[in-house]
């Protein structure tokens, strides 16, 4: 392999592109045209290449998902081929840059770069083709000597390391060698083959040693330390975490490379693959690596800690225990049915059976009745008022033999649950149903077993058998008799609402492996009584059907979009099927629990799903920022999330449930995190426990597993709020400013009309709520109105579409795209309504925000949210930002984070209470934890022991009782640790703490009190 690094196409194909490049038309929906050039594959086997063209289309939406305009690579290799390619955007665009990269096997045999246009009509155009080969990449087949060591990755033909390419050799049979291992002292060969390029990266780990490099023009010897670790970190099984190395070395003077020889050094070296490149692929210096060290450090206390009775962090103080009563809906909120006070539910949510018998990573907890006790109490310290119990038919039904037939082990734990969640004031959400098996009995946390009966997400639509078990469990669910009360489910004073089958919306939004086949007669029945007879379908349809039993079911494309005709039957049929079930579900849940609420669709946000939610009495709603994404998320190895700041996204995890809620109805999130390992997670308290109470929602559920009673130390991981005092202090802010009331709600109602009909009849359904409008919520108290009359005390606007919706695994998110009306127009309205006044600081073209109350100011591009209460003041902040609030004067500020001051002397304001709570609030870390890409990736989840990110800084508090208060470090279970100084003035005290330099080791709270 010969040659010069060129980006000339012409070097590589083996017929010329034209200069003028090429352009398909197709006025047919599913037409196709293209053409395809042949590739050299001998000069572009065993390399990394980059294929690039400028290209325009005007092409329409695709008749199938994935489809659209072509640019696309085919290559063949050992009996298989590829298909690498461009994914078209599903609208047209001016011209730009496209580019697919791909990484050719060594054994590639034939190739080709196809364009043209597949499945859509309109038109495209490429042309400026450039080939350019980023990297030639060893092959190490011929001298691999060892397996891949066992627990390190899972094997793969190529991959990219620190950004550089890599052959990473697959071994044939389990146990093949895939890697060239060199004993002390020992020196091997590995041919090259000529691979030309200026510098030369190599994979490896170990001892390192010597490297002779032999070229055209010469050789060189060059030593090779045992490296600074650039890129990945992979866990082995149980141990500690494996690390690769990096290295690259310029070769320039040395032409192409034909050999290079290895001698290890005084320990043995691996070779994991070897790349030549004219590319400096600048490789990730040391990937983010956490160990205990000047910058984190062990806290005294680590979670899982139970709070300390009568310390700073009970809340029950605030949030006293009190018997539940009975709670209805009037006015369009959760109200107290004997004093028609409105409810604020903070709740914490889990999968039951979990607690009971100590699945997964857990030891029982719910196994005596004391315990139980035990658990409920340390809700309410916490600030939690409610329970969600998640996968409520998985819990009841494990382990069981036959359908319908419950644990009596999990009937017993739940029934002692309920009992004192009734004396202590914690109420009761719950899902009818969350997984795929029901009601049935077998094993509903993999995949069915052979002969298995399920429900399904998407079966219940289909199936009279499916729906017949949920009405069933619902029935079985709710008419059980609590031995310890002597009342029904139905009749139980903490019974509050519930959630038909959690995030249901999967049942459409997802294929599955066969498409929506199982979908095709009952469509087929649904398009003959839409369309009564072939011929008008195919008028329509621009189609030659000659029966309804002729026609396709839908297909993922048409679920993605509305537009075309048969994306709009397939709306029009997930529409009809799903306010139907709902109906149903309605009907069977007031037959079973009369007088409680219902609601179902807690995922989705797109404005026909949003607006569907009329038919439930409440709205619930689940969603994510930074959810984490991969094959084993719960365990962190190899995953990957978004490493930005909430904040910086205006807030778009609050924001997006306030684009859900409906006017006249209560608001409950049923789910909401920002996930571990998020290094702003610390934002979650201002952001939701903020913008909740500005809303005026009924309830928060940060997910999941806030509360626990275990004390044994566990690592941070996703999901389990109980290892993360990051997390579990922005439960802490989020029970204070939302439960308590600290944040007051807006007095401006923001209305967002939706008819229902002309907005399915307008195609634009599938679409989430414009960004513009979107961020209204950050000003004031924003709903939808859906088919409701107009309001005149009201600032009113049509609800507009404007923001794609992507699918994930964890919900639906929105993307940005323009619309009619700006952020800037809506601001400018407001203002001219006097809505809000000309001092209030929100500037949508520069993404600050400012609330009708003043209390909450987001700054989107600095990261930066101020909250500003007579209970609470405080920032969170990048760090170094000097803040003056009426109370509290900011000084410094060293590490981003959340540094708050909350009164906590009853109701009393930050300058009477003579008991305070600071909070700076960092990060924390398992030791060993390791990051690449900015924290996008996680490459390591680490060991314990947890550590905290240390900081500084310095806070001044206005106080009545500065001469007497006195100051503590707070460990995370509440309790006072070491007294430290505190600064006094005639009526300001002041906190300057280094947490690096606390005798006790880190904490995120200190406590100011007289005693």
């Amino acid at each position: 392999m010969v040659g010069v690094m060129t980006a000339s196409a012409a070097d590589y194909l083996k017929e010329p592109f034209p200069e003028s490049g090429v352009s398909f038309m197709t006025k047919a929906p599913d037409g196709r045209e293209g053409r395809g050039f042949l590739l050299d594959a001998n000069q572009l086997a065993g390399c990394r290449v980059k294929f690039s063209c400028l290209c325009e289309s005007k092409l329409g939406l695709p008749s199938q998902r994935w489809q659209g305009g072509k640019f696309m690579v085919t290559y063949k290799h050992n009996g298989l081929t590829d298909y690498p390619g461009y994914l078209f955007p599903t609208t047209p665009f001016a011209e730009r840059e496209i580019s697919v990269t791909v990484e050719f096997e060594h054994d590639t045999t034939w190739a080709n770069v196809h364009f043209g246009i597949n499945h859509a009509q309109g038109s495209v155009r490429f042309r400026n083709l450039e080939i350019k080969v980023l990297g030639r990449l060893a092959d190490l087949r011929p001298v691999a000597n060892a397996p891949l060591p066992d627990g390190l990755f899972k094997p793969a033909p190529r991959s990219c390391f620190a950004n550089v390419p890599f052959t990473i050799v697959k071994p044939e049979v389990p146990g093949g060698n895939a890697v060239l291992g060199i004993n002390a002292g020992k020196t091997s060969e590995v041919e090259l083959k000529d691979l030309a390029g200026k510098r030369l990266w190599l994979l490896h780990r170990f001892g390192g040693g010597k490297m002779k490099v032999t070229g055209e023009k010469g050789s060189r010897e060059i030593e090779v330390a045992p490296g600074k670790m650039v890129g990945y970190a992979w866990r082995g099984k149980g141990d500690k975490p494996q690390y690769l190395y990096v290295s690259g070395f310029d070769v320039s003077d040395l032409g192409a490379i034909d050999t290079v020889a290895f001698t290890a050094g005084k320990d043995p070296w691996e070779i994991f693959g070897i790349t030549v490149s004219d590319e400096d692929f600048k490789p990730v210096e040391n990937p983010e690596i956490v160990h205990e060290g000047e910058v984190w450090k062990r806290p005294p206390k680590s979670a899982p800690a139970r709070i300390v009775p009568g310390s700073v962090l009970d809340l029950t103080d605030v949030l006293p225990m009190e018997p539940a009563e009975r709670v209805v809906i009037r006015g369009g909120r959760f109200v107290r049915a004997s004093d028609g006070k409105p409810m604020h539910f903070l709740s914490d949510a889990h999968c039951f059976f979990r607690r009971v018998t100590g699945f997964w990573s857990h030891k029982p907890e719910f196994d005596s009745d004391e315990r139980i006790r035990e658990f409920v109490l340390e809700m309410k310290r916490r600030g939690f008022n409610m329970f969600r119990l998640h996968f409520t038919d998985a819990s009841f039904m494990v382990d069981s033999k036959n359908d319908y037939e419950m644990n009596p082990k999990m009937v017993d734990a739940f029934h002692r649950l309920v009992k004192y969640m009734n004396e202590y004031g914690v109420y009761l959400n719950l899902d009818v149903m969350a997984s795929g098996l029901g009601w049935y009995a077998g094993y509903a946390w993999g995949e069915p077993a052979p002969g298995q009966k399920v429900v399904g997400k998407r079966g219940i639509y289909l199936n009279a058998e499916a729906r017949e078990n949920w009405r069933r469990g619902c029935e079985m669910l709710f008419s059980m008799k609590n031995p310890y009360t002597g009342r029904q489910l139905k009749d139980e004073p903490c019974l509050v609402c519930a959630v038909a089958y959690n995030e249901q919306e999967f049942g459409f939004s997802v294929p599955g492996k066969k498409g929506y086949a199982d979908c095709t007669e009952q469509f087929r029945k649904w398009l003959k009584l839409r369309y009564k007879k072939i011929e008008a379908l195919n008028a329509v349809r621009k189609s030659s059907y000659s029966s309804f039993d002729e026609v396709p079911v839908f297909t993922a494309n048409d679920v993605s979009h509305a537009i075309t005709p048969s994306g709009y039957d397939a709306m029009c049929f997930m529409d009809d099927m799903q306010v139907s079930l709902t109906k149903k579900y309605n009907t069977w849940f007031r037959t079973y629990a009369p007088d409680r609420a219902i609601s179902n669709w807690n995922m989705a946000k797109d404005l026909r799903q949003m607006s569907l939610r009329k038919y439930c009495d409440y709205v619930s709603i689940n969603g994510y920022h930074a959810h984490p994404f991969g094959d084993r998320f719960r365990h962190g190895n190899g995953d990957y999330q978004e490493p930005s700041s909430c904040i910086s996204m205006s807030a778009l995890l609050a924001r997006s449930f306030a684009a859900c809620r409906l006017q006249g109805k209560p608001m409950l999130v049923t789910e909401y995190s920002i996930g571990w390992w998020n290094r702003y997670r610390y934002e979650m308290g201002f952001v939701m426990g903020g913008y909740a109470a500005l809303q005026g929602w009924d309830g928060l559920t940060p997910f999941s597993e806030n509360a626990t009673i275990t004390t044994d130390p566990a690592p941070v991981s996703t999901f389990e709020h109980w290892r993360d005092p990051v997390l579990l202090s922005g439960n802490l802010i989020t029970a204070l400013a939302f439960r308590r009331g600290d944040v007051a709600p807006s007095g401006l109602n923001i209305r967002l009309t939706i008819d229902r009909r002309k907005l399915l009849d307008s195609r634009n359904s599938q679409f989430a709520l414009s960004d513009p409008q979107c961020e209204l919520a950050l000003i004031g108290s924003l709903a939808l109105a859906v088919d409701e009359p107009a309001d005149r005390g009201s600032f009113e606007r049509q609800a507009q579409s404007g923001a794609a919706i992507i699918f994930q695994t964890a919900g639906f998110q929105t993307s940005e795209k323009d619309t009619a009306e700006t952020g800037g127009d809506l601001v400018a309205a407001l203002r001219a309504e006097r809505r809000i006044g000309t001092d209030n600081a929100t500037d949508a073209a520069k993404r600050v925000f400012e609330s009708s109350t003043g209390e909450l100011l987001l700054d989107a591009k600095e990261s930066f949210m101020r909250v500003n209460t007579p209970r609470m003041q405080g920032v969170c902040s990048q760090g170094g930002a000097y803040s003056e609030l009426p109370d509290v004067k900011i000084l410094k500020m060293s590490r981003r984070g959340n540094l708050v001051v909350m009164a906590r002397d009853g109701l009393k304001s930050i300058r009477e209470s003579n008991r305070l709570l600071v909070a700076y609030v960092t990060d924390a870390s398992n030791e060993g934890m390791a990051f690449a890409n900015e924290g996008s990736r996680l490459l390591s989840m680490g060991t314990l022991p947890v550590l905290l990110a240390t900081g500084e800084f310095q806070v001044a508090v206005r106080t009545e009782h500065a001469k007497t208060l006195k100051a503590w470090a707070v460990a995370v279970d509440g309790s006072r640790i070491a007294e430290i100084p505190l600064t006094r003035g005639a009526n300001a005290v002041k906190l300057c703490v280094d947490t690096a330099e606390l005798s006790c080791g880190p904490v995120f709270y200190f406590e100011l009190a007289e005693k």
